[in-house]
């Protein structure tokens, strides 16, 4: 093998590491948005039942914004779990580690809780 093969062998490795870097780095962001826009949804379905609460809104409306509550934490916890679980797979944990992605996400606001 001549040097200009290693040279080639070597270009191309590097390329793939980086792409794959950039990926997983995209797919963490991407993750998190999602935590992020859910929290949002569930935070403001939450207050449109409290709303509805503190005005004697007719019974009808109430479990129709209950029902929302319900759907948009559910997704809240699963954006959470999805983010969790794809940042603490192999290798992507050793990628998220140097990217800056160190906490998981905590169900309970939109906190973060660090890990050890």
């Amino acid at each position: 093998m001549t040097g200009t093969h290693v040279i080639i062998i070597f270009v191309t490795i590097v390329t793939l590491l980086a792409l794959y870097v950039f990926g997983t780095y995209r797919e963490l962001v991407a993750l998190l948005d999602r935590c992020k826009k859910a929290f949002g949804q569930f935070k403001e379905a939450e207050q449109q039942l409290a709303a509805a609460q503190n005005a004697s809104s007719p019974a009808a409306d109430i479990a129709s914004l209950e029902s929302r509550v319900g759907f948009t934490r559910q997704l809240f916890q699963d954006s959470v779990n999805n983010y969790n679980t794809y940042k603490h797979k192999s290798p992507t944990s050793v990628v998220a580690e140097l990217l800056g992605h160190r906490d998981d996400v905590s169900l309970l606001g939109f906190e973060v809780k660090h890990t050890a």
